[in-house]
């Protein structure tokens, strides 16, 4: 299977440069509202990439786009599934915070956003917890790639996640799902909408998960591990005041608990992890049956968080104008603790508390004409949070930060940002069917941590400090596109994405010597592409290739039990992507996307080395990992599917198989620490009754249960500490809609 994947990568290199527009897991005629009215071939799905509805195909940025009806058909029931269905994605579970790592370019930084931010429905999601992003009462999700910062409020290095809810004033009703699978899982979903008038409607949906059985063991009591509970509700009330007037107001609350990024697993290349409590202290091999196993003496382990907010959004049209207002208000409260000491004896542990809360506002002001279509806007971010942590904890803390005994070390800290951004683009047809678009951004950035640590009389006196840092940087995009054909679109861009920097949340001493600033990091895009539509719209074949130039790059490495995040000076990715859909016929619809990546390191003077001792312990030191691969960036990554729709007299069924191929990955600066090669099948069988009301889902996921790491993590003196991916899971699923 790896040659034949090696070859199939090989070969996407060679057919060249290619591109995602949209990584469809099916496609059929349209019965989506959001599906372009055509009568035959493979349906477009509309996407706002441009702050404007387009169809994907006319849209000359790459993106990944997925109707509701096909989220269904693939079983795609959370963004954690976006890995399965697009090539190039990585998640890299961290407690809580799932940021994507999209293209080989992500961060999962305390204290800093991802690369790749998540919108609904135009707001803003500033807590990274795409990961347990539901997908309940959805209408399309788009994955746009590459900077995006020209014409959304917060600044996008790596792309953006728009995700689209339903609007009550298009349906009305009642829709259930009730689903229970292995691992004593039962979830639900429920939506509900009704008009309150001609002109105002509401709705409310929720979602209910629970995994009470675990992956796997703590072998310390026998204990299940690595379960998972998650619940949460979102309701949107939308009033059309008259025909040029919109209100809509959304409030949303959700609880999610489990231990998955916090537990001390091995990873699956390897067999043990290092106990640093036992022989008092001296420590030694601690071997774990399963990638999913754990020996923790402390029932705490684990994380939990409670994320809520509110979004109040005011869309005005005056003649082709269009002027728009989006506020919003968020909090989360996030807890984890981590038994650091990774075995049962009670010798070591970390604990962190984060309260944040995030207001944003957005004024933006757009309009279409026959040759010109343009967007511009203000935006303001402000974001807060308190932390108390890392909290060290245990008899192990008197020694290594000189604590009385049963006192913890602490450090607590204020993290500050004020943002403030102005942003244009207009796209410009300066010939029949060839268009130029030119796009400005100014951001300013002011961020400020007040901190100190307690509970050592040696470390904490010098430790309290207030620092601040002011960022200003221009971004902008250049792009290109010319229609051969209706059904035929090139394009070519250069665009320049800015992530703010930031100060260390993790630091014990709060000033500039020993917390410098964590600079910004500035990638230059540039990417050429094509999108077509062949054979009478039966055949879709959509190319791309890009090169990534990368300063500043912000990493986050773990050294002696804490965590850090360090600038690499320079970064390199080239790469290309494949995305077809072929629909021979109306009721099967095969499709491939696959992306193959180029990374290197081009400067990165003091990346962590990371080495296992002979007695199993790691140990970190700087060293120049210059010509080396970025972590988490697979060199090859595909996936294939097929749809096929039977309609019968007792109803339809869709059956959907898919196939996904990722390559190694590193996980560390150097590539000396390797996360193995993985393939999933997944399959879903769907009926639906005549009338469209009733359904049942029956599906498997990682069909020939194959143990991988969606990522690992190089915890000194721990070792490669893996973050498991789902084993088999299947299960059914009832739908009914009133």
């Amino acid at each position: 299977m790896q040659k034949i994947s090696q070859m199939v990568g090989v070969s996407l290199f060679a057919v060249a440069y290619t591109s995602s527009a949209n990584a469809q897991v099916s496609a059929e005629p349209p019965a989506q509202p959001q599906a372009a009215n055509r009568d035959v071939g493979i349906a477009d799905i509309v996407v706002t990439a441009q702050r404007r509805e387009q169809a994907s195909q006319d849209v000359p940025i790459a993106v990944a786009a997925f109707s509701a009806d096909q989220l269904e058909k693939a079983g795609l029931r959370t963004a954690t599934d976006l890995e399965r269905v697009v090539p190039g994605v990585t998640l890299d579970s961290n407690g809580a915070r799932s940021p994507i790592f999209l293209r080989g370019i992500g961060n999962n930084n305390y204290g800093s956003q991802s690369s790749v931010l998540t919108f609904v429905d135009g707001v803003y999601q500033p807590f990274d917890n795409t990961g347990g992003t539901e997908f309940s009462n959805v209408e399309s999700i788009e994955l746009a790639k590459g900077p995006q910062g020209t014409l959304f409020g917060r600044n996008a290095t790596g792309g953006v996640l728009q995700i689209r809810t339903k609007n009550p004033l298009n349906w009305q009703g009642l829709d259930v799902q009730l689903g229970y699978a292995n691992y004593d899982t039962l979830s639900g979903k429920i939506y509900a909408a009704a008009k309150l008038s001609e002109v105002i409607a509401a709705d409310v949906a929720g979602f209910y998960y629970n995994q009470d059985n675990g992956w796997g063991t703590n072998l310390f009591d026998g204990s299940d591990y690595y379960t998972m509970k998650r619940y949460g509700a979102r309701s949107k009330l939308v009033a059309e005041l008259d025909d040029s007037f919109t209100v809509t107001l959304v409030g949303d609350y959700s609880n999610r608990r489990g231990q998955l990024g916090v537990g001390l697993s091995r990873a699956a290349n390897s067999e043990f992890i290092f106990d640093s409590g036992a022989d008092f202290g001296m420590g030694r091999k601690l071997f774990l049956p399963t990638i999913y196993d754990v020996n923790t003496d402390d029932p705490r382990s684990g994380w939990k968080t409670e994320e809520g907010g509110g979004a109040l959004t005011l869309e005005k049209r005056i003649g082709e104008v269009k002027l728009l207002s989006i506020s919003s208000y968020r909090r989360a409260k996030e807890f984890f603790l981590v038994d650091i000491d990774g075995g049962p004896v009670p010798a070591f542990t970390l604990d962190r508390t984060d309260r944040r809360r995030v207001f944003t506002q957005e004024f933006q002001a757009s309009g279409a004409g026959d040759r010109f279509s343009w967007a511009a806007g203000l935006y303001y971010y402000y974001a807060k949070s308190k932390i108390v942590g890392p909290v060290f904890g245990g008899p192990v803390t008197q020694f290594a930060f000189f604590t009385p005994p049963g006192v913890d070390f602490v450090v607590s800290s204020t993290d500050m940002a004020n943002s403030y951004a102005a942003y244009a683009q207009g796209t410009f047809e300066v010939f029949t069917e060839t268009n130029v678009t030119l796009g400005a951004r100014y951001t300013i950035e002011k961020r400020e941590i007040t901190g100190r640590t307690t509970g050592s009389p040696v470390l904490s006196p010098e430790s309290a400090g207030t620092q601040e840092e002011t960022f200003k940087k221009p971004n902008f995009r250049v792009a290109i596109d010319h229609k051969f054909t209706p059904d035929i679109l090139a394009y070519a861009s250069w665009s320049r994405g800015f992530n703010a920097g930031f100060f260390s949340q993790q630091a014990f001493f709060f000033n500039d010597v020993l917390n410098p600033v964590i600079e910004p990091e500035e990638v230059d895009a540039y990417e050429v592409g094509i999108k077509s539509d062949l054979l009478d719209r039966h055949l879709r074949v959509n190319l791309a290739a890009f090169l990534y130039d990368y300063t500043n790059l912000q990493q986050q490495v773990y050294i002696n039990n804490a965590v850090t995040t360090i600038n690499a000076a320079a970064a390199r990715v080239k790469g290309a992507e494949i995305d077809i859909v072929a629909q021979p016929v109306r009721d099967l619809t095969f499709s491939f996307s696959g992306t193959y990546l180029d990374t290197e390191y081009k400067s990165y003077p003091a990346a962590a080395f990371y080495e296992v001792q002979p007695d199993g312990r790691l140990t970190a030191e700087a060293r120049d990992a210059a010509g080396k691969q970025l972590v988490l960036a697979p060199e090859f990554s595909w996936q294939a599917s097929a749809t096929y729709t039977l309609r019968t007299g007792i109803g339809t069924f869709d059956t959907t198989g898919n196939l996904n191929y990722r390559s190694k990955l590193f996980a560390d600066p150097h590539n000396d620490f390797v996360i193995p090669d993985r393939v999933l099948i997944g399959l879903n069988e769907r009926w639906t009754s005549n009338d469209g009301k009733t359904s049942i889902t029956l599906w498997v996921d990682n069909l020939t249960d194959e143990q991988w790491n969606s990522s690992t993590a190089l915890l000194t003196p721990n070792g490669n500490i893996g973050r498991p991916a789902p084993p088999r899971t299947y299960g059914v699923t009832f739908g009914r809609t009133f």
